[in-house]
């Protein structure tokens, strides 16, 4: 699975910060409900701050305010990371442990670790900064009515993610609403607002008809108790300039907008 590169998450500091920090703060935090990630799922992320088997409230909002302070005063991931480590560690929750679900079972889980707390950083900082962008590009509509998909072409890029790049659509496309970015963890793909006189520019097909799909996405089995868990989740279709039926589904879980509540 790609990773963002220093470079990747660096782009963002362009950005304002004040819209990102507004929506990463304004989350109420979730608990003892949020044992498995997908317990908390697709648009509900986006008004609940949530890590997976933290119980402990003070943990949480410490977590929360760790990476609303890199956002605010652009600190280093390296120095997150680290402060991170030093409270999971001191709240003894770090390693693999015997820990009460919240069912009143017990399960050998993973809790703190350096590659828990690095996809928690990413995963919050890219979703932050996703949704101050979606905000903004929504402000700015009437001037750019357009929205162009852009993933990180490279040899990391997943080829379904591949296949979204250079879509262009109205910003008011509910294809948009199952397909801003990110669509996956790590997915480094963006959308770029563009004019009406750059579509016409650049020669640029318009896809006015992206249908939106209802699928069933299945996440895998509970360790616990053997259930299969499926969730709701969507994918779009379209046709491309040369005529091709075309086909995208985010990974589970990520078929929404950020900033969507907002």
């Amino acid at each position: 699975m790609a990773r963002p590169t220093p470079e990747d998450i660096g782009h963002a500091f362009t950005l304002p910060p004040e819209q990102a920090l507004e929506f990463l703060r304004g989350k109420g935090l979730r608990l003892h409900e949020h044992w498995n990630w997908w317990d908390t799922w697709q648009d509900v992320n986006n008004r609940a701050f949530t890590v997976a088997k933290m119980t402990q409230e003070s943990l949480l909002r410490d977590t929360q305010r760790i990476v609303a302070d890199v956002l605010d005063d652009g600190g280093t991931l390296r120095g997150a990371a680290a402060e991170l480590e030093d409270a999971y560690r001191k709240a003894g929750w770090w390693g693999r442990q015997a820990v009460a679900d919240a069912a009143g079972g017990t399960e050998i889980v993973q809790l703190g670790s350096m590659h828990r707390i690095r996809t928690i950083l990413r995963t919050n900082m890219q979703t932050a900064y996703a949704a101050g962008r979606y905000r903004r590009q929504r402000e700015t509509v009437d001037a750019r009515p357009y929205w162009e998909y852009i993933a990180v072409i490279d040899a990391a890029t997943r080829p379904s993610h591949r296949k979204l790049h250079g879509l262009v659509m109205p910003a008011n496309d509910p294809a948009w609403q199952a397909i801003y970015p990110p669509n996956g963890f790590n997915c480094r793909c963006r959308v770029r607002a563009i004019t009406a006189r750059e579509v016409a520019r650049r020669g640029l097909k318009v896809i006015r008809s992206a249908e939106v799909e209802s699928v069933i996405d299945r996440i895998g089995t509970d360790k616990r108790t053997g259930e299969v868990i499926e969730r709701p989740g969507k994918q779009i279709v379209w046709t491309d300039a040369r005529g091709r039926s075309k086909e995208f589904r985010p990974d589970p879980g990520w078929s929404y907008a950020p900033d969507r509540a907002a």
